[in-house]
């Protein structure tokens, strides 16, 4: 299995990215949404998935 990974926090995906690649996924990443399209560009995709995760310090 291949999953992208898009945060603008880099140390945040590469922590998912070792996670991930205990259980022998593959990943690859984009630190932002142009980067994202970028990638995504010309590529199918089978599937996919958002989760949204924003911290509030108020």
């Amino acid at each position: 299995m291949k999953v992208l990974i898009v945060d603008d926090n880099y140390n945040i995906a590469e922590t998912i990215a070792d996670y991930l690649g205990l259980a022998g996924i593959t990943v690859d990443f984009s630190y932002n949404g142009k980067a994202l399209l970028s990638y995504l560009d010309g590529r199918i995709c089978e599937r996919m998935q958002w989760l949204t995760m924003m911290a509030y310090f108020g």
